[in-house]
């Protein structure tokens, strides 16, 4: 029910939430690994709006949606090397 919620919650965010979104990111890709098939449809459709999102926040401009969401990418896997790193 959580992702479902969150799924509600960032299509409503603006741009100055862009950091909440940047740390739910790390939980949603380990549930992209969820035994359960609704947690990772749920997970992966979380992916998705987190990525519209941050597509609202930059526009169209070339290059800077993809570069914001591989610099958070490329962060929480340096980060998730952690046996202890879990958001909630």
């Amino acid at each position: 029910p959580r992702l479902k919620c969150l799924i509600h919650i960032v299509k409503r965010l603006t741009e100055e939430h862009k950091d909440f979104i940047t740390t739910l990111l790390p939980e949603v890709i380990i549930c992209t690994k969820e035994v359960s098939v609704g947690a990772r449809k749920n997970a992966y459709t979380l992916l998705v709006e987190i990525g519209n999102a941050f597509v609202r926040f930059c526009g169209n401009k070339k290059g800077t949606t993809h570069s914001h969401l591989l610099t958070v990418m490329n962060a929480w896997r340096q980060c998730s090397h952690s046996k202890d790193f879990y958001l909630f």
